[in-house]
């Protein structure tokens, strides 16, 4: 079995992703199973007797269930098992492609398998999983390790998560009674009894997410749910007299720069300590928040928002629209989409939508890290069959924000999965009682594909009321017979802010300070030297006498409006029909004709 499956594997590095499940060596053992990534290192050995111990080196296999979720439900049947395999469940499906697989494997010449695994992999849609450069994972008071979601937080009270901890004073404490369905990351914590930070080596510039996990707990000389302090990332404080009686998950988007990253925990005066469960700091994918392109909506307007990369953000909503929730696991970030039910202002106005087909991702929109394939594959739409409603009508969801004042980036996913056709669906955007986006045709966007993602961006700005309120209805493109409005998802994000240097900024302004210290003396040294040379050069102008005569100056003639200037003439230019009563003279002209108003000039 180790054989056959190498010599079908013989490429040189590939990975096969969501097309296994439940393939045994010899041994029973499972090598590979759904929603694995299996990684497969070996040499060639066609032409060659197999050899009786196949070396160590030859063939490395690494599973990980995470790395592949942004694909799931995709599977690869073959031809010949689809009539078959319709009638099963998704996990039966691939259980019954691994068997068939096995089985040709196993039966198969080499020759036969070399010929199979080049028309496999020219059948299997191969992509590489996002990996972050930057993926820092803390238990932030535990010893030992947590593994979640296929993920390893390290304990940060033994090597080598406690190399993180950079200064300041600091105790671990355990939940003595943690609830039955509590996570492991939230039965032990850090509390902080004075200002304290951790360190971390940022690999490469760029945006980043940085979440940190609270879940209070009653510890002896403690009572976290008492705790307030304040949180920075990279100097930016992120969080502000912050406490909570409950579990809860902070989340920030923020551009970090390539150096040292630090974090500090700051207790405020009243409770005198600070703590956090968890930590992670990750590198988002490449244009995950992108500068140009976003629509700041105003009252008046619609303008573009730019530099939208440089502003610190907080996730305050993340739904998936007429969809379960998905968890973690199933998120290429590690992400939570809720449920939209709660949000809907009058449910019988939507409908849900499914696809069965995964969505068709295209080069330049949306990819599976924006959001996975079960954000795209739902939505909710115009509920046309309900009699309660008719005519035209929006869908409307009301989510809370804070009720003071503020700016939000709201990003909308979109993906046709309703309409039979292209060019059929044409719907408006309504944000917060504003007109966002006019006669949306997603034909267009997506370069005319049926069920390709895609997803806009808003800036909006808060009207105190509490809430964001969106809306899709349709346009007055819509066809009659065809009225429809469509939304996957929506995301909603507070602007915290303009981010500022995240490393090496006691340096920076050190040097700044100096600067400008040189440049103001240097500004100063100059304007003393030109006083002086102006003093020295100025000469007493002689007093005109009056019995100097001073020649007229010639008048400048304009024409046209205020916008256009026509050539400039002089008074010698032939009057028009009503003579020179349509003239225009500049005061200014004016002035410069008679010196000033000179009275040695004055005639008569």
């Amino acid at each position: 079995m180790h054989w056959s499956f190498a010599v079908f594997c013989a490429a040189s590095h590939f990975t096969i992703r969501d097309y296994f499940q439940g393939a045994t060596n010899q041994n029973g053992q499972a090598t590979c199973c759904l929603k694995k990534r299996v990684t497969v290192n070996l040499s060639p050995h066609f032409g060659k007797p197999p050899p009786s111990s196949f070396p160590s080196h030859s063939l490395q296999v690494q599973t990980s269930r995470r790395l592949a979720r942004h694909q799931a439900p995709r599977e690869f049947i073959p031809p010949v098992l689809l009539p078959f395999s319709r009638s099963l469940p998704l996990r039966s499906r691939n259980s019954l492609l691994s068997q068939a697989i096995v089985f040709i494997i196993s039966m198969a010449s080499e020759a036969t398998l070399h010929f199979l695994a080049l028309a496999f992999l020219s059948l299997l849609r191969f992509s590489t999983p996002f990996a972050p450069s930057d993926n820092y994972l803390l238990n932030c008071g535990a010893s030992a390790n947590a593994s979640l979601d296929d993920r390893v937080f390290l304990g940060d009270s033994a090597r080598p998560g406690s190399l993180f901890l950079a200064r300041g004073e600091s105790v671990s404490l355990a939940d003595q009674n943690p609830p039955l369905n509590s996570s492991v990351l939230y039965r032990t914590a850090r509390v902080f009894t004075s200002a304290s930070s951790y360190e971390f080596k940022i690999n490469e510039s760029g945006i980043h997410l940085v979440r940190f996990h609270f879940s209070p707990f009653e510890a002896p000389n403690f009572d976290l749910k008492v705790a307030a302090f304040g949180v920075s990332v990279g100097g930016f404080p992120v969080l502000s007299n912050f406490s909570t009686r409950v579990t809860v998950l902070r989340e920030f988007i923020i551009y970090l720069k390539e150096g040292d990253l630090e974090i500090m925990v700051s207790p405020m005066r009243g409770s005198g300590f600070g703590f956090v469960n968890a930590i992670e700091v990750l590198s988002a994918p490449e244009n995950f928040i992108i500068d140009v392109g976003a629509r700041l909506i105003t009252a008046a307007e619609i303008q573009e928002y730019k530099n939208l990369s440089l502003q610190v953000l907080e996730t305050i909503h993340r739904i998936n629209v007429g969809g379960p929730k998905v968890t973690p696991f199933n998120d290429t970030l590690w992400r939570t989409w809720i449920p939209d039910d709660d949000y809907l202002i009058f449910k019988p106005a939507a409908k849900p939508a499914e696809a069965t087909d995964p969505p068709h991702y295209q080069k330049g929109g949306a990819t599976p890290e924006i959001a996975p394939d079960s954000v795209y594959m739902t939505a909710q739409q115009m509920n046309q069959d309900n009699s309660s409603v008719n005519g035209k009508f929006n869908i409307t969801w009301e989510f809370p924000v804070s009720s003071g004042d503020g700016r939000y980036l709201v990003r909308l996913h979109f993906c046709d999965i309703v309409s039979r056709a292209l060019n059929q669906l044409y719907f408006d955007v309504y944000i917060n009682g504003y007109s966002a986006y006019n006669n949306l045709d997603l034909s267009v966007l997506t370069y005319h594909m049926l069920a390709s993602p895609y997803y806009i961006d808003f800036v909006v700005d808060s009207d105190r009321s509490g809430v964001m309120q969106i809306s899709v209805g349709p346009s007055d493109l819509s066809n009659p017979m065809r009225i429809n409005a469509i939304l996957n998802g929506a995301e909603i994000m507070k602007m915290m802010g303009y981010v500022t240097a995240s490393s090496g900024a006691h340096k920076k302004n050190v040097w700044v300070i100096v600067g400008a210290t040189v440049g103001s003396f240097g500004v100063m040294l100059l304007l003393v030297v030109g006083i002086l040379l102006a003093m020295k050069c100025k000469k007493k102008k002689p007093k005109r006498r009056p019995s100097e005569s001073v020649a007229w100056t010639q008048l400048r003639v304009y024409g046209g409006s205020s916008q256009s200037k026509t050539s400039v003439g002089t008074l010698n230019t032939s009057p028009g029909t009503n003579g020179y009563l349509s003239l225009r003279i500049p005061f200014v002209d004016v002035q410069l004709a008679t010196n000033n108003f000179d009275k040695n000039l004055v005639v008569g």
